[in-house]
């Protein structure tokens, strides 16, 4: 892991992305085995500034797992954004 807190990993071996900007969000993903591939600093503005938080599931690691919001989202056939669950 390099001093940024991104994992470097071959494409080949990745088996499913993701990209969030919520935080919580992140965390849940990490805590279910995903790692995060690169980290995204935005500026639209002086005062504007949001971080994306690009995602890989390891191939070797099997299916993914997606934390139980998320799927539970998915299975519904809803959109997921990472703006669906606003923590406050």
């Amino acid at each position: 892991m390099t001093d940024a807190g991104v994992q470097p990993i071959e494409p080949q071996d990745i088996a499913a992305v993701e990209a969030f900007q919520w935080t919580d969000t992140v965390n849940k993903f990490l805590a279910a085995g995903w790692v995060i591939t690169a980290i995204v600093k935005n500026q639209s503005g002086p005062e504007s500034v949001s971080v994306d938080y690009h995602m890989a599931w390891p191939r070797q690691l099997g299916k993914p797992k997606y934390p139980e919001t998320f799927e539970t989202r998915m299975r519904r056939g809803k959109a997921f954004s990472s703006d669906a669950e606003v923590p406050f």
